[in-house]
């Protein structure tokens, strides 16, 4: 497996410093409240996004925008597609969601103004 000897390689010159998330948005939201899930689960979550194929908080925002009335099928999806267990798919949905419904409102608002559609 070239990725991971590349990866286990590069790894060892530093292996004190932790990758900085390539979701930091959805990673902040999962272990803050009320979601408040531990480091080691919401690491485990973004490590099976990004085995996935997702490449950042865009990139699955983008994917998930259009079940955000449907969450539940994000969820079955996560299960049936990607082969998720039950649980973390249903741990990513709920923190998923809850970034689209963040990044809703933040566009709404504007920063503390409402902005009329």
């Amino acid at each position: 497996n070239t990725w991971a000897s590349r990866n286990s390689s590069s790894s060892s010159l530093s292996p004190s410093l932790p990758l900085p998330s390539l979701f930091p948005r959805l990673q902040a939201i999962l272990e803050s409240s009320p979601i408040s899930y531990s480091a080691s689960i919401a690491h485990s979550l973004l490590q099976q996004l990004s085995a996935a194929g997702f490449v950042n908080d865009n990139d699955i925002t983008q994917f998930a925008r259009g079940f955000i009335d449907r969450e539940e099928e994000l969820s079955r999806i996560f299960i049936h597609d990607f082969r998720w267990i039950p649980l973390d798919a249903h741990r990513a949905r709920v923190g998923i969601i809850a970034l689209l419904v963040r990044e809703e409102e933040e566009l709404f608002y504007g920063g503390g103004q409402i902005i009329m559609k």
